[in-house]
């Protein structure tokens, strides 16, 4: 049998709570204020500078969660025994963790919008590269068929 080796991450004091959570805070607010902004670009557009823009506005917002994720992890390795901790240091770290959980919220509300438009920006560019391929060819016109769906002959007809 193979076992699998895993690595126990020893707890971590509870005095660097705090920290830690006014850290996951400030990301949070660095993840809002990045969402804020690539909601606030119009992209709908050709402007490529904006589409650029947004594209390192979500870059942005990736890196801001996977450093969120790390405190959130350490943030799990906290020693449960609480009796070591001040009782103003508790509430410290349940104010910030408050002020992420409300930031959490609004730029999850803001990324459904963003998800909405980019959505909308992606089929839009579908419908222009499908017209790009033949410019002779409509994008809404399919090959073998009239205007108004009817089958056309594809073969030239022989019978007089």
């Amino acid at each position: 049998m193979i076992y699998k080796e895993t690595r126990e991450e020893p707890p971590i004091d509870f005095r660097h709570a705090p920290r830690l959570a006014a850290l996951k805070a400030e990301r949070m607010k660095d993840f809002l204020d990045a969402t804020k902004a690539a909601a606030a670009l119009d992209i709908q557009g050709d402007d490529e500078a904006a589409q650029m823009e947004f594209v390192r506005l979500i870059a942005l917002r990736e890196e801001i969660m996977g450093e969120i994720d790390k405190i959130d992890d350490t943030l799990r390795r906290l020693e449960p025994d609480r009796t070591k901790s001040r009782g103003e240091d508790i509430e410290t770290v349940r104010r910030f963790l408050e002020q992420a959980r409300e930031r959490a919220v609004e730029a999850a509300s803001l990324s459904r919008d963003l998800e909405a438009s980019l959505s909308m920006a992606c089929r839009r560019l579908r419908k222009k590269a499908a017209g790009a391929g033949n410019p002779f060819r409509s994008p809404n016109k399919t090959y073998g068929m009239k205007e108004e769906n009817e089958a056309s002959p594809r073969f030239l007809d022989t019978r007089l």
